[in-house]
C-alpha cells in the first residue's frame, strides 16, 4: 500500500498508508495532510 500512496502522490502518506478513495470518512484528514485528492 505505501508503494501505491507513493506512486500516487509522489511522496509517502505518513500515518495513512492505505488508498484514500477506499474511505471518504478519512477524506479531511487526507487534505489537512496536503495531498490533491481525486475527489
Amino acid at each position: 500500500s505505501y508503494s501505491m500512496e507513493h506512486f500516487r502522490w509522489g511522496k509517502p502518506v505518513g500515518r495513512k498508508r492505505r488508498p484514500v478513495k477506499v474511505y471518504p470518512n478519512g477524506v479531511q484528514e487526507e487534505t489537512s495532510e496536503g495531498f490533491p485528492l481525486e475527489f
